[in-house]
């Protein structure tokens, strides 16, 4: 026995070996070509990866995951094609199990197409990836509904690499699957409840009635799931909670693949599975860095219809993505790429004046200010948090708003970059107009009101509150120095960034101390622009309004609007 297992070693192993020598040692090899070059010298590099290895290493893995290969490779006949159009799997057999032999020669097949994968992915996209042809792509598809995880791991490896190329993930997430399973009974999945849920119920197949019972021959309880990959993802991420290394790679093809198919990721509720990942490895780096950016690439991906809820909104509303996201960038405090990927979704969620209330309640605040500290240097990313702080002073209460002033003043103090001195004058500016917008609302709820004594009396004594605020706020920026540093900004980078000088020009406009904004001024201030624009026209019956205008009959509001306007 001895003497056969080395023979049979010598025999097979050599040729194993020589396949990825020829592959590491090729002349064209990816180690030998700079990452992203797109030149000629590229494109000469390429050689194409022969399809007989392909189509070799594919029938391989497909005999070895006991597929029936009557028709065309893997392919089954028991349903006709044109009611179940696209890939067909058909795993194990009902009680068969794959032998630890035939586990390591699965892996063995599966490395083959990791490193054809990993080749192909270091050129240009013009080269279709080999990887995805219909055959090896059914073989590499099928080893993603077995229950035995080193499979599936070889699996999403493979698919990993596929997927980092845009034209294979949309090929890939688009492809209708198809994958015969072994559908429970009522009373099977309630006995299972809290055990592994069956594959067929993850792929959403109705169980059969308690009447069929497990003494039922097999091919009755056989139904063929129509599926698609994220819906697979999904089974993988739930059969195997506790393993982060199948999380992470889910969780990273699901990045590349839902962007491009935003309906079937949000279907096929691979969100909840994220969240539960996450949850259950909250230490796990890798896992909490993949799902954040997986929330930051699908949250400004448009709906197919208009009409259906937006992602940022979804998000929200629907799970607990913002505090997970919250929590992933106080874990990664150092990440630049995670911090952007929070700042990202972030700044999405903010822009929706439905999330407000949601995100209120949250520390957001916080842990973008907590960004901007720590990633200083970082202009895309400070600019960034910055605008998704401006979208959110809506919301702010009156400390909120002078603790996030004190922020600004320190980013001013440190920053040279003159895009960052912008963002924070600009930032400055909207804080101090939300509440002039909050005072002419009340005043005009107050105006409307007008037959309710009692109303209009609560409307306005709210607005001179928010005034009062709103001059306390001038106060405390001015007491931190706010304007000495936007002027000394202007002194030294004004003449570089044009967007400079007029963001700060409006923030100093908003520190001016001013009267009220009552809806009266506000009309007198539309009554003298027509004016103005009458006088520019030179027309006798404009200069006529002009005059009944500037003649106005109360002499109060005649000196109120000469000291505004001065």
């Amino acid at each position: 026995n001895s003497f056969c297992t080395l023979l049979r070693a010598a025999m097979d192993r050599p040729t194993v070996e020589m396949k990825r020598v020829a592959i590491e040692c090729t002349p064209a090899d990816a180690a030998d070509v700079p990452a992203g070059d797109t030149s000629d010298e590229l494109l000469r590099a390429y050689k194409p990866i022969p399809p007989n290895d392909i189509l070799h290493r594919a029938r391989e893995l497909t005999r070895e995951l006991f597929l029936t290969s009557s028709g065309n490779f893997g392919f089954t006949d028991d349903a006709p094609a044109e009611d179940l159009p696209g890939v067909r799997l058909t795993p194990e057999a009902p009680g068969t199990r794959l032998s630890q032999p035939a586990i390591e020669r699965v892996k063995d097949h599966a490395d083959h197409f990791h490193y054809w994968a990993l080749y192909e992915s270091r050129f240009p996209e013009e080269h279709s990836c080999v990887c995805a042809e219909e055959e090896a792509l059914v073989a590499l598809l099928s080893m993603l509904p077995y229950s035995r995880s080193p499979v599936v791991l070889a699996a999403l490896q493979v698919l990993q690499a596929l997927v980092a190329n845009p034209n294979t993930a949309r090929f890939l997430g688009r492809v209708p699957i198809n994958v015969l399973v072994d559908v429970p009974t009522v009373q099977e999945v309630a006995e299972n409840d809290g055990g592994e849920p069956a594959l067929a119920t993850l792929l959403g197949v109705p169980s059969l009635p308690a009447s069929a019972t497990s003494d039922d021959d097999a091919a009755s309880r056989r139904r063929w799931a129509r599926s698609d990959l994220c819906q697979l993802l999904f089974a993988c991420a739930r059969r195997f909670p506790n393993k982060a290394d199948v999380q992470v790679l889910v969780i990273g093809i699901a990045r590349h693949v839902a962007p491009q198919i935003i309906e079937r990721y949000l279907t096929a509720d691979l969100v909840s599975a994220v969240l539960a990942a996450m949850k259950t490895h909250k230490g796990i780096v890798e896992v909490q860095r993949e799902a954040v950016l997986l929330f930051s690439e699908t949250v400004n991906v448009p709906r197919a219809d208009p009409q259906d809820a937006p992602v940022a909104l979804l998000y929200v509303h629907v799970g607990e993505v913002v505090e997970y996201v919250l929590a992933a960038a106080q874990l990664m405090p150092t990440s630049s790429d995670v911090a952007h990927a929070a700042v990202t979704t972030l700044l999405a969620m903010a822009q929706r004046v439905e999330n407000d209330d949601e995100l209120a309640g949250t520390r957001a605040l916080h842990v973008l200010a907590g960004i901007i500290d720590r990633h200083k240097n970082n202009v895309d990313l400070v600019s960034d948090a910055l605008a998704a702080a401006s979208s959110m002073t809506r919301w702010m209460d009156d400390t909120q708003r002078r603790g996030f002033c004190v922020t600004i003043r320190k980013v001013m103090m440190e920053s040279t970059e003159p895009a960052v001195l912008a963002a924070c004058c600009a930032v400055l500016h909207v804080t101090l107009q939300q509440y002039e917008r909050e005072i002419v609302g009340l005043t005009a709820v107050a105006a409307a009101a007008s037959d309710d004594a009692s109303a209009a009396e609560a409307a306005n004594a709210e607005a001179e509150a928010r005034y009062e605020a709103l001059q306390a706020l001038r106060g405390f920026c001015a007491a931190q120095k706010l304007p000495q540093l936007m002027h000394i900004a202007l002194e030294h980078f004004g003449e570089d960034s044009a967007d400079l000088i007029e963001t700060a020009r409006l923030a100093l406009s908003s520190l001016v101390l001013k009267r009220m904004p009552t809806a009266e001024r506000l009309q007198r201030e539309r009554e003298m622009a027509q004016r103005a624009e009458a006088i520019a026209q030179g027309s006798a019956a404009a200069r006529e309004a002009a005059a009944a205008v500037e003649h106005h009959a109360d002499p109060e509001a005649g000196v109120a609007a000469a000291a505004d306007d001065e």
